[in-house]
């Protein structure tokens, strides 16, 4: 009977689980049907949309000055949209203001629409459900391109949302309830909808075409579960009846044998009962005959057989699931632990972009600023309660700055990032150039919801890159071209006039006596005059005509597309009237002359160099006949040829004849007031001319050759000098040697050190060499290769003379250089100079970021030393401590200073030494 009442049930649940199976899979079928019929409808105005926004016709109108409302008028008026649904279609300015719309649906404005900006300016096609006089919309949004690319204007097509559905579904399933849902739950559009008391139903995503539609629809079926049921109800009738006569079976055949079967199954009962509360493993069950109770015994005992493996399984199921859920609450510990570390770091990460030097913006999508740092604050002066939910559109300086903001936007959004330059504009009205980098943030599912931009005020820095890039070619002095850019603007004017067949003069400019000017009056007024000279230069030529400065006095003029020298003669003529005028320096009446050399091409040599050297050659003879006047050069000029071949006889001789004396400028260290090194200058006691200093003999030296035997002289005799005054016990740390160019390129330069090193028995550390920049620039990469030598001797490199030429801070950074020395003509400016402070401090900057010390060299007076060191300048020389001396002198001046170093320092005056200069 039990049996019986068993298959029954075993039977009631089978049958019920297959009808709940055939429920679902039947809903799922329909609910997928109508979901694409949904989506195919939806499709269809998304497809209409894009085909009419991208007609020409569209865009011929829009691109007319103004708009042909008319063509709108028909292009949207023919518009009728799928049948059953009454579509309406409108065309928008980009301000979102309706220019054209169908009579079926009223265009209405978007100026105030969150979604505008996106679609104008980044290109996007926008989607969403509208509500409109209580009525659901369905939007969809696309920008009209233009033919210079940029959008023109919006066409929008709307449609209702439950003509929409209807269109979709009314023909589909009348027994079923059908309706539209947002990604919320709301009931966006229904069909039939009915209450029912048995309800089963399902759901189904809808997938759209629409870009950029916002959030997910599904539609949502149901109906009733017996109406559901209705053409499942014959098969249900004949599994009962099957059912039925199969439990009357069951029973007949129950009572027949139960007497027989009633004592072994009482023993099954009792061996059952054992098993249920016995220990593991389970009995066997003894089986006799061959009758169904044996067989049920047998089917006993092979279950129980079963159920101990089965036994036997779960507990190592178990003793396994048991270590791996020690390891997961192992890892779970982790994991909180992780995730508390990452809320820390996450804090750690929020304190850095707040206190960040550069300026922190992010904006949402729509371009409405959502968080700034504190440094964007700093930079534009906003607050962030001030720009919370408003647009960049206050910081952008000007037009064009606004006119490149869709430009950047759109790179944004299809590149991810951009980064470049723009004139902003702060809230104090004041423009600044910004670096900027603006990055696209996009979700998993590729929408994108931020903008993080990036911004620096480079102003200062871009001025002063300018700035140093001005002074790479440009005289610092007086702002004329210097040596390097002069010889290119000629060479380029030399290749211009041979292919128009036109003469170029060249006017190499000399003052007279200016050497007697600037001992007299002092640096400061030798400087002002240059300064005036300069500005008289500019006046005496033509705009096309180019003036340079070539360094000390020497100025030098190239003369574009003269006739005859009749014509550049009244040019040199009017130059020496202005320059004998007299000049007011500091109340002071001054009156200077000069003399002028002058060089043809194509006649006197074919580059710039050659006539650059045969004007000052040009410019010597006129100093020979006495001085303020000029003289064009010819091939007879053999007295300056003479002259020169005589000093380089006398200079030859000089060094044979140990004429030749080198003097010491001490260099001190600030943080210390200790004497570091002294700089060996040489002079010539010539026995007729008298003395004489470097720079009347340097040049001709390099010239002839003679510059080899000298810097070996100088070289030698200043490494024998520091062991003569360390054997007084009185010694400087290191001396400081000149280089020329000869010298610098020789290919045996290293050796000629190391000999004479070991000749004086003197250790490399003790040896300072020192370069100008001009030197090592001419070619970078082999003086690279040789200041490592030098380096990897031991000696120690210094760039001489630092902004008045040209350096490329690419290269001076691989340099393995020690020290720079600021240029004196910076120097002489500071602390009043603007611009002598501004390039000090920049190069102090500069040599601070390259790790190498640095050395002011021509400080005169308190003032420049206490802004020196102030500014952080590691030592200086010039006037103030000492002029250069004999190394005699230089013995009493250590023992000296060693005594009042500090106190002079302190006071930054002359007097602590002033006996000590006196006596050398």
């Amino acid at each position: 009977m039990a049996a019986a009442l068993l298959v029954g049930a075993i039977s009631f649940v089978a049958m019920h689980t297959v009808l709940n199976i055939a429920i679902e899979r039947k809903l799922e079928y329909r609910a997928a049907l109508v979901a694409r019929s949904v989506e195919g409808v939806v499709n269809v105005l998304y497809r209409d949309a894009s085909r009419i926004s991208g007609s020409g016709a569209l865009v011929r109108a829009i691109s007319q000055s103004p708009s042909d409302e008319e063509a709108l008028m028909n292009i949207v008026g023919s518009y009728a949209g799928p049948a059953g649904v009454p579509a309406g279609v409108s065309v928008h300015d980009t301000a979102g203001r309706p220019l054209a719309g169908t009579a079926n649906m009223t265009a209405r404005s978007y100026e105030n629409a969150g979604w505008l900006r996106r679609v104008v300016n980044l290109g996007f096609t926008y989607s969403e459900i509208e509500s409109d006089g209580g009525r659901r919309l369905l939007l969809i949004a696309r920008p009209v391109q233009v033919s210079s690319g940029s959008t023109g204007a919006i066409f929008v097509l709307r449609a209702p949302l439950e003509d929409v559905f209807g269109k979709a579904v009314s023909t589909m399933f009348d027994d079923y309830n059908k309706r539209l849902l947002s990604e919320r739950g709301d009931v966006l559009a229904e069909m039939r909808w009915r209450p029912l008391s048995q309800p089963v139903q399902i759901s189904q995503p809808l997938a759209l075409d629409v870009a950029a539609f916002p959030g997910q629809l599904r539609l949502e079926i149901a109906g009733e579960r017996d109406e559901v049921l209705a053409p499942l109800a014959l098969l249900i009738a004949c599994y009962a009846a099957a059912a039925g006569i199969v439990l009357i079976l069951v029973l007949g055949t129950a009572r027949r044998f139960s007497g027989r079967l009633a004592a072994p199954l009482a023993e099954l009962s009792e061996r059952a009962s054992a098993v249920a509360a016995g220990p593991s493993p389970l009995p066997r069950l003894p089986v006799q005959g061959i009758d169904e109770v044996a067989r049920l015994a047998t089917a006993f005992n092979q279950v129980t057989a079963y159920v101990n493996e089965l036994q036997q399984e779960v507990e190592s199921r178990v003793e396994k699931r048991t270590v791996t859920l020690q390891d997961m609450n192992t890892a779970l510990v982790k994991e909180i632990l992780s995730h508390k570390k990452t809320g820390e770091q996450l804090q750690v990460a929020a304190n850095a972009l707040e206190n960040a030097a550069e300026g922190v913006m992010i904006c949402d999508a729509d371009e409405r600023i959502v968080s700034v740092n504190k440094a964007f604050t700093r930079i534009t002066g906003y607050t962030a309660e001030e720009v919370l939910g408003t647009t960049p559109d206050m910081l952008l300086g000007d037009e064009e700055a606004r006119a490149r903001r869709a430009e950047i936007l759109r790179t944004v959004v299809e590149d991810g990032h951009w980064k470049g330059e723009l004139w902003s504009r702060n809230k104090h009205g004041e423009r600044y150039l910004e670096q900027c980098s603006v990055t696209a943030v996009k979700d998993e599912i590729g929408r994108l919801v931020n903008f993080i931009v990036l911004l620096s005020d480079v102003t200062k820095q871009k001025e002063d890159e300018m700035r140093l890039q001005f002074l790479a070619h440009h005289d610092p002095l007086t702002g004329l071209l210097n040596r390097t850019l002069f010889q290119q603007r000629c060479e380029e004017t030399l290749r211009l006039a041979e292919r128009k067949h036109t003469k170029v003069a060249v006017v190499f400019i000399d003052l007279d006596h200016f050497k007697t000017v600037n001992d007299s009056l002092g640096h400061a007024y030798g400087d002002d005059l240059l300064r005036q000279v300069a500005g008289r230069l500019a006046e005496c030529v033509r705009r096309t005509d180019v003036v340079g400065r070539l360094g000390g006095d020497e100025f030098i003029i190239l003369l574009n597309e003269v006739g005859d020298s009749g014509d550049v003669a009244l040019i040199a003529k009017k130059i020496l009237d202005r320059l004998t005028a007299s000049f007011t320096v500091a109340g002071h009446e001054i009156f200077i002359s000069a003399s002028l050399g002058i060089s043809w091409f194509p006649d006197d040599g074919q580059s710039a160099a050659t006539l650059i050297q045969n004007a000052d050659a040009a410019m010597y003879a006129a100093k020979e006949q006495g001085r303020n006047n000029y003289q064009f050069f010819s091939a007879e000029m053999n007295a300056q040829a003479l002259e020169i071949l005589m000093m380089a006889s006398s200079l030859r001789l000089a060094i044979e004849r140990e004429e030749l004396v080198l003097e010491y400028q001490p260099r001190i260290d600030l943080a210390s007031a200790k004497v570091m090194g002294v700089e060996a200058l040489v002079r010539w006691n010539h026995p007729n001319l008298g003395r004489i200093m470097p720079g009347q003999f340097i040049g001709i030296a390099e010239k002839t050759g003679l510059i080899d035997p000298l810097g070996n002289w100088v070289l030698r005799s200043a490494c024998r000098q520091m062991i003569d005054w360390r054997a007084s016990g009185l010694a400087p740390k290191r001396v400081a040697v000149n280089l020329s160019a000869r010298q610098f390129m020789q290919p045996d330069l290293t050796e000629r050190i190391e000999t004479a090193l070991k000749e004086a028995g003197l250790e490399a550390q003790a040896l300072e060499l020192e370069v100008t920049e001009s030197m090592v620039m001419h070619d970078p990469q082999r003086a690279t290769v040789i200041l490592q030598r030098l380096n990897d001797m031991g000696v120690a490199i210094a760039i001489d003379d630092f902004g008045t030429g040209y350096s490329s801070l690419s290269y001076l950074k691989r340099f393995p250089i020690d020290y720079i020395k600021i240029d004196q003509s910076f120097v002489r400016g500071i602390p009043d100079d603007a611009e002598d402070v501004g390039i000090t401090n920049a190069i102090i900057a500069m040599a601070r970021t390259l790790d190498v010390k640095l050395i002011a060299e021509g400080v005169d007076n308190a003032e420049q030393l206490a802004f020196l060191r102030q500014g952080g300048c590691n030592e200086v020389q010039g006037y103030l401590i000492s002029s250069p001396m004999p190394a005699d002198a230089l013995r009493r001046f250590l023992r000296t200073f060693a005594e009042t170093g500090a106190a002079f320092l302190a006071s930054g005056r002359h007097a602590p030494l002033a006996a000590t200069r006196q006596a050398s």
